[in-house]
Parts: structure tokens; sequence; C-alpha cells
């Protein structure tokens, strides 16, 4: 396949498999994980920053909370922003645990998909 304009993007210069992963992130259950996922985290940010406002030093607004939520559902957790009250580190374990569990479902679905690539390929 040749086209008259070499700079212009097309679908085909992609390998076969990077295709595939790419299509697999605009799936509709990839979707899915991202939606809820995103929702969760903004949602548990809104909630952190109401339980600990007036409480903790360190949260002064909502993208402080919004920060803590980044690391929490990352794990990364650098412990710059820390819960002191008892609803704030309720909400930061249940963001950990949904995070992991996320985190993990999505690469299922990826993996899953790839493998039947690699199935299909070898077929």
């Amino acid at each position: 396949m040749k086209t008259d304009n070499k700079d212009s993007f097309k679908i085909y210069h992609i390998p076969k498999i990077s295709r595939i992963i790419i299509k697999t992130l605009l799936s509709p259950l990839s979707a899915y994980f991202i939606v809820i996922g995103n929702s969760w985290m903004f949602l548990s940010a809104y909630a952190f920053y109401q339980f600990e406002k007036e409480v903790n030093a360190q949260v002064d607004s909502y993208w402080d909370a919004l920060w803590w939520a980044i690391c929490t559902v990352s794990t990364v957790g650098y412990g710059d922003i820390v819960p002191v009250t008892g609803w704030g580190k309720i909400t930061g374990a249940f963001l950990i645990l949904f995070g992991v569990v996320f985190f993990l479902g999505f690469v299922a679905v990826l993996s899953t998909v790839l493998s039947s690539f690699i199935t299909k390929e070898k077929s």
C-alpha cells in the first residue's frame, strides 16, 4: 500500500501487535476500566478533601487531595500527604484496594487479548 503523501499517517504503518493493543485500549471493556477507575479516584479525592481539609495541614485544596489520590491509587504513596482522620484512612485503604483490583483487571484484559493474538498467529 502506497500513498501519495509520505508524511500522512495511516494505520497500516503501525505493526500488527501495536494495532491489536490500540484496538484493545479503545474497546468498551477498557473504556469501562478507565471511566470507572478515574471516577472512583476523583470521588475518593473529593471525599478525602472533605474529611481532611479542616484538620490536616497538608491538605489545602482539592488539588492536594487529588495528588494524594493519584499517589494512593497507583500505590506509589510518596508520603507527602498522609490522612490523619479515621475516615481519611478508610478512604485511603479502599482506594489502595480499588487501585490494585482495577489495575489487575485492566492488565488481565490486555494480556488476554495479546495471548489470543499470539495463539492465532501460531496456528
